[in-house]
């Protein structure tokens, strides 16, 4: 059956999505070659300074024995770059190839290059046309959208909790409150993400590796790893962590939280970091929400019905205005529940 323009871009999406937690500081970004229906090539941007997804795709066509691109159509997921940078446009890259249509998802969210694209490749010959799967385009670029327009990641903030919204299992009832399908979807989502951070009463009493693992970690760079603390010598007095001994140690940091969680998260975003997750108890959770600093809420409620400490006030009376969330999904023996902020850039 042939590619209709929405079937080409959502596997334009799925090879953007292969760029997720790699790309930074640019976006993750796909494209597909096509010709009478049938895919030429494919290809995804695999990490700044590389070729872009455009030219990786051509690439790929001709590997594939398709030496002649002329009169194809390139599905692309962002408008092509039109500048030289570390790589050379790839509008220059497509008029080259003499394709006869570019289809695009989304548009430049930087308003420097937005829509320059467009008549630079249709005074060359070729038709342009845009907006074709924008929802799923611009879920690739949320990242890299809310770092340009707020100067920060976009923050992915992970909560787990007891029935009763407490972050901790009483004492004797083990270390972890969501089940292992639950922790490797946590994976999933890690490695989505170009850092990810923990409050210091996390870091001290979890202990967390906060690192990728098994085939999530294959081909990856070592996540940078964040701890948030008004503690100027956190790091000193606690040593013994694993995040300051193991083999990624070079890649964990100490966040000043004393200029204010604002101020924190505009030096992730100085940093290059597209997404961040941000794992903790209710405490920090809040005071993000409060500063209007969580983008993505991902709660994971566990089987147990009670807990150590003070629960959760906010999850206990269902507080979350201004998220929309999806249904719920059942992991194992949890619950997950994902809310987006209403306004997103």
């Amino acid at each position: 059956m042939a590619l209709t323009d929405e079937s080409a871009m959502l596997l334009a999406v799925a090879e953007g999505q292969k760029g997720h937690g790699r790309t930074a500081p640019n976006p993750p970004v796909g494209a597909v070659i096509t010709r009478d229906g049938e895919v030429l090539g494919t290809g995804w941007h695999e990490k700044a300074g590389q070729p872009h997804a455009e030219r990786n795709a051509i690439a790929d066509a001709k590997a594939r024995g398709h030496t002649d691109l002329s009169g194809s159509i390139i599905y692309v997921t962002l408008e092509p770059c039109s500048t030289y940078g570390r790589t050379p446009p790839c509008v220059e890259g497509i008029m080259e190839e003499r394709m006869a249509r570019c289809v695009i998802g989304s548009l430049d969210p930087d308003p420097r290059h937005q829509g320059v694209a467009i008549p630079i490749l249709e005074k060359s010959g070729i038709s342009v046309s845009s907006g074709v799967c924008l929802a799923e385009c611009d879920e690739l670029l949320r990242g890299f959208r809310t770092r340009l327009v707020k100067g920060r990641p976009w923050i992915m903030l992970k909560v787990a909790c007891t029935q009763s919204g407490h972050t901790r299992l009483a004492k004797g009832e083990g270390r972890w409150i969501s089940g292992p399908e639950s922790r490797e979807d946590v994976q999933r989502l890690r490695a989505q993400c170009d850092g990810i951070l923990v409050g210091g009463e996390t870091a001290r009493f979890d202990d967390p590796r906060l690192n990728l693992r098994g085939d999530y970690a294959k081909g990856r760079e070592a996540l940078s790893r964040y701890v948030l603390s008004g503690d100027p010598d956190f790091q000193r007095k606690n040593q013994h962590l694993q995040i300051f001994n193991d083999e990624c140690r070079e890649s964990t940091a100490v966040l000043d939280s004393r200029a204010g969680l604002d101020s924190a998260m505009q030096r992730l975003g100085e940093r290059g970091h597209n997404i961040v997750m941000v794992e903790s108890g209710g405490r920090l959770a809040d005071a993000l929400i409060d500063a209007g600093l969580v983008d993505e809420l991902v709660i994971y409620v566990g089987p147990a019905e009670t807990g150590e400490g003070q629960p959760w006030g906010r999850f206990a009376c269902n507080d979350f205005t201004g998220f929309r969330f999806e249904g719920e999904q059942h992991i194992g023996e949890d619950v997950k529940k994902r809310g987006i902020i209403l306004s997103a850039p």
